[in-house]
C-alpha cells in the first residue's frame, strides 16, 4: 500500500512517499517532482531490502535498472537504519570551470569517510559516494560474518578430522 505527502505550492509541488508491505514501511529518501517517481523509488528501496538472500544488491540493480544507481542512497539509509547508526552526510565539493564543472562528493557514516567518483552533477557524485560506502560496508560485514563462524580446535588431527565432517571452518592457525 502506498501514501505520500506534498510540499510546496500547487503549481510546483513536490513528492515523498512510502510503500508498506508486510507492515514493513520503506520510504523514498527525497522529494521528487512527480508522485510516480516518488513511488518507483520508495519501491526500490522496498524490492532490494526484501529481494531473497541468495541475490546480490548489486547484480539486482545492474539487471533491473542499469542505469541508475541512486538506489544506494536508499540502500544506506536502510542499512544505517538496520545497524543503528546516524544517517550517512553528505559532502560535495565543485571544481572545474563554470560551465562544465566537476562534483566530488564525501560521505561520513558512523565516523569513517568514503570518497565517490567525480561526476557532472552533484546528484552523480553523491550517488557514487553512497555506493563506495554500501559497497564497502556490506563487503565488511560478509567478511566479519564469515570470521565469526571460524571454529578453531587444538592442533590435534582428529579434531580437524571432525571439523571436516561438519562442514567447519579450519583456520589457518591450525
Amino acid at each position: 500500500m502506498y501514501s505520500f505527502e506534498s510540499i510546496g505550492p500547487s503549481h510546483n509541488c513536490r513528492f515523498k512517499s512510502k510503500v508498506t508491505i508486510e507492515e514493513q514501511t520503506y520510504e523514498s529518501p527525497d522529494f521528487f517532482p512527480t508522485l510516480k517517481d516518488a513511488e518507483h523509488a520508495a519501491a526500490k528501496l522496498a524490492l532490494m531490502s526484501l529481494s531473497p538472500a541468495g541475490f546480490q544488491e548489486a547484480s539486482l540493480l545492474k539487471y533491473l535498472f542499469p542505469d541508475d544507481y541512486g538506489v544506494y542512497k536508499n540502500l544506506l539509509q536502510e542499512m544505517a537504519r538496520k545497524e543503528g547508526y546516524q544517517l550517512p552526510v553528505y559532502s560535495t565539493e565543485k571544481s572545474g570551470v563554470s560551465h562544465m564543472p566537476t562534483f566530488l562528493s564525501t560521505v561520513e557514516i558512523e565516523g569513517e569517510t568514503f570518497v565517490g567518483q567525480k561526476a557532472k552533477t552533484k546528484k552523480l557524485a553523491e550517488m557514487n559516494a553512497a555506493k563506495a560506502a554500501y559497497t564497502h560496508l556490506k563487503e565488511r560485514k560478509e567478511k566479519d560474518a564469515c570470521r565469526s563462524n571460524v571454529v578453531q580446535y587444538p592442533h590435534d588431527p582428529s579434531q580437524v578430522m571432525i571439523m571436516f565432517f561438519i562442514g567447519a571452518e579450519v583456520s589457518d592457525d591450525l
